[in-house]
């Protein structure tokens, strides 16, 4: 493993999760919130958006925590079996 890389890997996955999804999140709630839209429709539009889309957000950024934290761990074992060597066979 390329420990370096690997490291870097996890930080970006991390960085997806925490700020770029959230922003992605931010971004497309006020674009389905803001806008002028009355009746039985927009209600049920925006309550699957608040609920069921919110969720899928939130399941995906838990996903990619795991992910980025996982990669972390394979990183320090690689680094305690190949004494920090950035470029050692596959752990």
């Amino acid at each position: 493993m390329d420990i370096d890389n690997g490291r870097v890997a996890a930080k970006t996955l991390e960085n997806l999760a925490e700020s770029e999804f959230l922003q992605l999140y931010t971004k497309y709630n006020g674009l389905m919130t803001g806008f002028e839209w009355e009746g039985p429709d927009s209600e049920a539009f925006r309550q699957t958006w608040a609920s069921d889309i919110k969720r899928l957000f939130d399941s995906l950024k838990e996903v990619l925590t795991n992910q980025a934290m996982d990669l972390m761990k394979h990183v320090a074992d690689q680094e305690a079996v190949s004494g920090a060597t950035t470029h050692s066979a596959s752990h």
